[in-house]
C-alpha cells in the first residue's frame, strides 16, 4: 500500500476517533488465490474467471468502519482500501449512511441488495456471456458516478430499498448510465422473499450523435435460512444489448463449510450452464485463517459456441 493511501487512512481514522459516541473498528485481511483454468477446445472469452493456465492474484484489504448514535438517529461510514497483487491500490467500499431505524440514506460506493445471491462465490465463470442476474445497478460503481440508496423499514419483516445510479458524460464520448433499482424484502420465520426491478438508460456518443437505449429487468429470490447457512432459489429476466430476452435461474447456497450452486442462463437462442462447488477448511488451526478449494464448470449451448470453461481455485483468507 503506498504512502498516500496509508496517510489518508490514518488521517480519517484520527478524525473519526475524536467524535463523541462513536464506535470505531479497524480491521484487515488478506485474500490470496491460486488458479488454474483450462478450456475443452482452446482459449476464448468468458466471464468471471482468470486467464487460461496457472495464475495467482490477491489483495490486502484494510477496513475503517465507524458509527455514531444520537437517540434513534445515526451516522455510519466505511472505507475499504485494497493493496493488490499487481502492485495497484484501490478502494472497495467507500460510503456514508445516515438516518433512523425507520429510514436511512446511503451515499458513495457500495453494493446494494442482492437479487441473485450466489452463496460462496469463490469462482463462478460463464462461458460466452454473463448470465443476467439483475446486478447491473447493484453497485460498487466507478469514478464520477452518483450512487445512492434510500432504505425504508416498514417493520422488522418488511423493508424497501430504492437505488439510484447516474454517470455524467465525459468529453462527449463516454457511455452515460442512468438507473433506478427498487427492491422489496419480506421476512417470515426462516424464510425470506426479495423482489426487485432494474430500469436503465444507456446513452452513447458517437461523432456528435447521441443514441439512447432503455433496458428493464426484474428478479425474484427466495431464501431458506438454516442454522449453519442458507439455500436460495433465484430467477431473473431482462433484455441484453441485442434486444434478446434473457432469463436466468439458479439454485445456490451455503451449508456449513460447503457452498456452491447451479445456474442456467438463456439469451435469445444462446444458453449457458454453470455449476460450482467450494469447501472452506481451517488453515493450520489458526484463528480467522481458512483455505477454500473451489471447482467450477461452465458450458454453452444453442447459438453460444464458446468453449467450455473448467476452473480450479484455491483461496486463502486470513483476517488480522
Amino acid at each position: 500500500m503506498n504512502y498516500a493511501v496509508r496517510s489518508s487512512i490514518l488521517a480519517i481514522s484520527a478524525a473519526l476517533a475524536t467524535l463523541p459516541a462513536l464506535a470505531l473498528d479497524l480491521n484487515a485481511n488478506i485474500e490470496f488465490d491460486t488458479n488454474y483454468v483450462s478450456t475443452e477446445k482452446g482459449n476464448t472469452a468468458y466471464v468471471g474467471a482468470p486467464a487460461r493456465g496457472a495464475t495467482q492474484n490477491g489483495r490486502v484489504e484494510l477496513n475503517a468502519l465507524a458509527k455514531g448514535i444520537n437517540g434513534d438517529g445515526f451516522v455510519a461510514a466505511k472505507a475499504s482500501f485494497l493493496a493488490k497483487r499487481d502492485s495497484d491500490v484501490a478502494d472497495d467500499d467507500l460510503w456514508v449512511q445516515f438516518g433512523t431505524s425507520t429510514a436511512d440514506l446511503k451515499l458513495g460506493r457500495f453494493e446494494a441488495a442482492d437479487l441473485f445471491p450466489l452463496g460462496r462465490d469463490t469462482i463462478v465463470p460463464f462461458a460466452g456471456f454473463d448470465a443476467y442476474r439483475a446486478h447491473l445497478l447493484r453497485g460498487r460503481t466507478g469514478a464520477d458516478v452518483l450512487q445512492a440508496a434510500l432504505t425504508v423499514n416498514a417493520s422488522e419483516a418488511v423493508s424497501f430499498e430504492l437505488g439510484l445510479v447516474e454517470r455524467s458524460a465525459d468529453a462527449g464520448t463516454a457511455q452515460v448510465t442512468k438507473g433506478l433499482r427498487p427492491v422489496v424484502t419480506v421476512k417470515f420465520g426462516d424464510f425470506s422473499v426479495r423482489a426487485g426491478v432494474e430500469a436503465l438508460k444507456f446513452e452513447s456518443f458517437n461523432g456528435g450523435n447521441t443514441e439512447s437505449v432503455n433496458r428493464t429487468g426484474a428478479a425474484l429470490t427466495g431464501s431458506y435460512y438454516l442454522s449453519n447457512g442458507s439455500l436460495n432459489l433465484n430467477v431473473a429476466q431482462g433484455k441484453n444489448a441485442a434486444d434478446d430476452k434473457t432469463t436466468t435461474v439458479g439454485l445456490t447456497g451455503v451449508i456449513g463449510a460447503l457452498g456452491g450452486g447451479v445456474i442456467s442462463g438463456k439469451a435469445g437462442d444462446a444458453k449457458v450452464n454453470t455449476v460450482y462447488v467450494t469447501y472452506a477448511l481451517p488453515l493450520m488451526g489458526v484463528k480467522n485463517a481458512t483455505i477454500t478449494p473451489a471447482l467450477a464448470f461452465s458450458q454453452g449451448s444453442g447459438s453460444n459456441t464458446a468453449e467450455d470453461v473448467t476452473a480450479l481455485r484455491v483461496r486463502i483468507n486470513y483476517g488480522f
